[in-house]
């Protein structure tokens, strides 16, 4: 045999040197098992990162919620505290009249002979 042709053991490609015997089939069950194995570790990865996502989602709406309903009291305590000034300032009010009608009275008296 010259060195130019292949020996009948073998079969050579421009890339690899295989057995004669190689059988293509074989190769190909197992490159198709090992990328239906590599696609399945991907997809499960985008459901576990799925998973993840809709996870943070739901624990922002919570956090919403709850800030949500600690605006609705925060609002209800500032009306509540305005209402609480406004009838301090009333009271106030009617002290300060109160206080200046007594003075005004005794003030009165004190004059009249």
């Amino acid at each position: 045999m010259s060195d130019n042709q292949n020996t009948p053991a073998e079969v050579e490609t421009t890339e690899h040197t295989y057995p004669a015997a190689f059988d293509v089939n074989a190769f190909m069950r197992k490159q198709d098992a090992a990328m239906a194995q590599a696609e399945q570790r991907r997809a499960e990865t985008a459901t576990e990162a799925l998973t993840r996502a809709s996870a943070a989602v739901a624990a922002a709406d919570v956090r919403v919620g709850l800030a949500d309903l600690a605006q609705a009291s925060a609002e209800r305590e500032v009306k509540a505290a305005k209402a609480e000034r406004e009838q301090a300032r009333s009271d106030y009010n009617r002290a300060v009249a109160e206080a200046v009608r007594h003075s005004l009275t005794l003030k009165t008296e004190e004059t009249r002979p």
